[in-house]
């Protein structure tokens, strides 16, 4: 149920997901009605045997505060697909509504794991070199230096399990590079994660070295996440608008465009915004994915993909050896 588009948007993804997937099942968590007229459309009707739907109650607004949902809407479709995931019903839960509901609810319902005391939104971005993980991307807007330090283990040790990196190179979110810059919460931040052996800190980062690829982990509080990702997302579809501008301003553009046409699609893929949608919502004992809100069809089949690629792996994330500062 969430999401700008809605049912329109997460259903026919669904379809294409699961004609990519014949080995995965899915339920949808819907309000009363809200899927009259889609189960018998072509994108389900040829999966329909794997789609399963449970009716719930009112869903949660994109402007309710999450206290409020956890208090009022515990018969929303998102809090009933955490508790499938708690449950043992579901594997993993896939949602672009409500981000500090799904945290609220996730907390609530499924618990963090040991050493953890707030989950972080782990996302990946792409880079010159590859891909970094990101978080926290934005459930915790507010973040001490001992949270900043267990998001640090987190991402790691995700980067260790997802992507594969045996020593993930981990960078700290700051104004500047120098030991004096930054709020005291990123300084002392910096000196936890500089102490921790079982980290390959490797200093500060500042934002316009995000898309370098010199780090494999980068760790910053919710809001300095939110904003760096959505300056890049917009960042990239200005670029694309200009460039699709020029494209048609003359008829010699346009024959320099078709020369170089399969180039420009390769980059135009590697740094489009639906294929990196989804992040995990890590530490919490459970898979929970959160999808951004304005997802395409293509974006939440990405979100789908990185649950069916988190659940392979493996996840949650086990910090037991982690001692919490």
């Amino acid at each position: 149920m969430g999401g700008d588009a809605g049912v329109a948007v997460t259903v026919a993804a669904v379809g294409d997901f699961l004609r990519d997937h014949p080995g995965i099942e899915v339920q949808l968590f819907v309000s009363e009605g809200a899927l009259d007229g889609y189960l018998n459309t072509p994108a389900l009707r040829s999966v329909a045997d794997r789609v399963s739907s449970v009716v719930c109650g009112p869903q949660v607004e994109n402007d309710d505060k999450p206290s409020v949902a956890v208090r009022s809407k515990n018969q929303s479709s998102m809090a009933q697909a955490i508790a499938a995931v708690a449950s043992g019903d579901a594997d993993c839960c896939v949602s672009a509504g409500n981000t500090g509901a799904l945290m609220a609810f996730g907390m609530q319902l499924l618990k963090t794991v040991p050493g953890v005391s707030r989950p972080a939104i782990c996302g990946s971005i792409p880079t010159f070199k590859g891909t970094a993980l990101v978080l926290d991307l934005g459930a915790n807007v507010d973040c001490s230096a001992a949270q900043l330090h267990q998001f640090a283990h987190l991402g790691s040790r995700n980067a260790q399990r997802i992507n594969g990196v045996e020593h993930p190179r981990v960078k700290l979110l700051n104004v500047g590079c120098e030991a004096n810059k930054g709020p005291q919460f990123i300084q002392d931040a910096a000196q936890l994660l500089s102490r921790d052996e079982g980290l390959n800190y490797c200093g500060y980062i500042e934002a316009d070295q995000i898309f370098v690829g010199d780090a494999d982990v980068i760790v910053c509080d919710g809001m300095s996440g939110n904003i760096a990702l959505k300056a890049s997302e917009g960042a990239a579809a200005l670029i694309g608008d200009v460039h699709r501008a020029e494209i048609q301003r003359n008829w010699l553009s346009r024959l320099s465009a078709a020369l170089t046409m399969r180039s420009a699609a390769g980059v135009s893929e590697r740094v489009n915004p639906a294929r990196y949608n989804g992040a995990c919502l890590l530490g919490l004992r459970g898979v929970v994915i959160k999808s951004h809100g304005s997802a395409t069809r293509d974006a939440f089949y990405e979100a789908l993909n990185i649950a069916r690629h988190a659940k392979s792996q493996s996840l949650p994330l086990d910090l037991e050896s982690l001692t919490t500062v």
